[in-house]
């Protein structure tokens, strides 16, 4: 993988202010497109490659959201420690809470001025409930009010998808609407890639 990030040319800006809020889904849907967690490998390649001073998060989500590695400037100390919390992510969730997970991920987007980079690495599903209605409800809360609010705030959202089950229309508008990019990989062998066209989107050490 580093072989090939030093071959890519990065359209990425490099600026040490970068801001990375990743999200990564659990459910167990995703768990079973990704059963050799090759999520673990592409979000351990993605922290490294964060320039120093950069601020980056890591959060998890299935039914319910956790901060797996705590959202602060990303330094020496901080990688090595996020490299140990994502080595052996779970994927054990029931439900997909996508939209919380944006959420939560982006808690200060009112009033702020961006720019900053949320990267989904997900199966691509929302899915909180048995009623169609409540999770159709959920896809037009996200599309039609949290999207132009992380717009607004200067948030753009990638989306990497792992499923040929990936609900890719939703996915697609949200980075549409944000102005982020959306790959669709069908598959986990594909994250290497994957991780590689994103960091020409998001902030990469000007050294590479």
């Amino acid at each position: 993988w580093l072989l090939l990030v030093l071959a890519v040319p990065l359209q990425g800006s490099g600026e040490a202010g970068a801001d990375v809020r990743v999200i990564v889904d659990g459910s167990a849907a995703v768990g079973r497109a990704d059963p050799d967690n090759r999520r673990g490998e592409a979000l351990s390649l993605l922290l490294r490659l964060l320039p120093d001073g950069a601020d980056a998060g890591v959060w998890t989500y299935g039914q319910y959201v956790n901060m797996l590695v705590k959202y602060d400037e990303a330094g020496g100390f901080w990688k090595e420690n996020a490299a140990i919390l994502t080595a052996d992510l779970e994927s054990v969730g029931q439900r997909s809470n996508l939209l919380e997970a944006l959420e939560r991920a982006t808690w200060d987007r009112a009033g702020a001025d961006g720019p900053a980079d949320v990267v989904l690495l997900t199966d691509g599903r929302l899915d909180v409930s048995d009623d169609p209605g409540i999770d159709e409800a959920q896809r037009r809360r996200l599309l039609a009010d949290l999207a132009p609010e992380l717009a607004a705030a200067g948030y753009r959202v990638h989306a990497l998808t792992l499923s040929d089950r990936a609900d890719n229309e939703l996915l697609g508008q949200l980075a549409a609407l944000t102005d982020g990019y959306h790959g669709r990989l069908g598959a986990a062998a594909a994250l290497p890639e994957g991780v590689l066209d994103l960091l020409g989107w998001v902030a990469a050490p000007a050294t590479l």
